[in-house]
């Protein structure tokens, strides 16, 4: 069946990323309240179903290229329908763990697949276009939807998230089962136009490039979602506070996704790409410096100047992880032909960087406290940025961007 390309691809993206959204609001929430798991438990089941999307994602997006990206989208969909009806009535701790791990393999499997499925047989603008739209809507969906009503549901009955997931997860199944959508294509050659913009190898280093930069974006945007709203209890906020100025983050994110929707301007163009880094590098540095010299103990009072100082660089990081996630999407779909490949190493690059943040962040806030993590973010973002103009720049091969 025929559909819409910009519902369709909204609609699904952001259903999915709801699931993911409320189910991650519930459930470290859940094990703690409910089956008396202590943080570092739940933080350990996190870590370990971080390493299970990673693995899976690498491996279901050849098996999308293989079997056809609509039989792994179902059965990435199915998994986490299963997964979340079963967290909305379990009360074996054991079998909640179980489908901790069984769930990141169910999002392993469908996002470089549906990744894939989209954005087979177009041309570059339209390609952008799709990633675009991609992006807004799982980033709305998992950073503003899934989180807020993950609230609201939870206040009602303690498992309505899981409910919830599990019923737009069946959803996205059964249009996906008994529908057979179908996309606009063009029949065009998967690397022709590609070839005529730029050069494959050039390609290749873009590819690389945003891929390493990506990594760096995701383990900001994952240090600050865990570690600022620790820090911000002890300034004194309160948790509506905490979760409005976490939101800010969000909307930068989302925002710079539109924003490249709307223009072609950055594509296989360098210096986009290394200015969104370097401002979540100056960003991160600077929220360091300004959280270890505030001491909230000192006088008992919100130090409110500090927070209004932190905003810039939430929008920041933001803006960082919006041109890195959009230029590795569209770098690994753009004039390839192993397009769900290419998605699964995005997706299990993505979750690297979320399980990194947190081992890596959390050994450099035992060590240095909590201005650390941002430190050791700046410091590992400005890394990358060197490997890049030193290694992967495409000038590196006579042809500058």
């Amino acid at each position: 069946m025929r559909v819409r390309t910009t519902p369709t691809i909204g609609s699904v993206a952001f259903l999915m990323d709801i699931t993911h959204g409320l189910a991650g609001f519930a459930m470290p929430l859940t094990l703690k309240t409910e089956f008396g798991m202590s943080e570092d438990w739940v933080g350990a089941l996190l870590g370990t179903s971080g390493l299970f999307y990673i693995t899976f994602a690498y491996f279901a997006g050849g098996m999308s290229d293989r079997l056809g990206a609509t039989v792994v989208i179902r059965l990435g969909a199915g998994l986490i329908f299963l997964n979340c009806l079963v967290f909305s009535f379990a009360q074996s701790a054991w079998l909640y763990v179980l489908c901790a791990l069984t769930s990141a393999a169910g999002h392993a499997f469908f996002w470089p697949a549906f990744q894939a499925w989209f954005g087979k047989d177009v041309g570059r603008h339209e390609m952008a276009r799709r990633v675009g739209i991609f992006s807004v809507s799982w980033s709305l969906g998992l950073n503003f939807a899934g989180p807020k009503f993950g609230g609201l549901l939870m206040e009602s009955a303690p498992r309505a998230p899981f409910v919830a997931a599990a019923l737009c997860a069946l959803g996205v199944l059964l249009f996906f089962q008994l529908l057979k959508p179908e996309l606009s294509r063009w029949e065009v050659h998967p690397s022709h136009e590609a070839d005529e913009l730029r050069p494959r190898e050039i390609r290749r280093r873009f590819l690389r490039g945003a891929r390493l930069a990506n990594l760096m974006a995701v383990y900001s945007i994952v240090t600050y979602r865990n570690f600022l709203p620790m820090l911000l209890v002890d300034w004194g906020l309160t948790e509506s506070q905490i979760g409005s100025l976490m939101m800010v983050l969000g909307l930068a994110h989302s925002g710079t996704f539109l924003a490249l929707t709307l223009t072609h301007r950055w594509h296989y163009r360098w210096r986009y790409l290394l200015a969104g880094e370097l401002l979540g590098m100056i960003g991160l540095l600077a929220f360091g410096l300004l959280a270890g010299g505030i001491d909230p103990t000192s006088d008992g009072q919100t130090p409110w100047l500090g927070v209004i100082l932190m905003l810039p660089s939430l929008l920041m990081a933001g803006g960082m992880a919006g041109i890195c996630f959009m230029s590795s999407a569209f770098y690994g779909l753009f004039g390839e032909e192993e397009k769900g490949k290419n998605s699964g190493i995005n997706e299990s690059i993505i979750g690297s960087a979320g399980v990194l943040a947190l081992y890596l962040g959390g050994i450099a806030f035992r060590i240095g406290g909590e201005a650390a993590p941002y430190w050791t973010c700046g410091v590992l973002v400005g890394a990358c940025v060197f490997i890049q103009v030193s290694r992967l720049a495409p000038w590196r091969v006579g042809k500058s961007a």
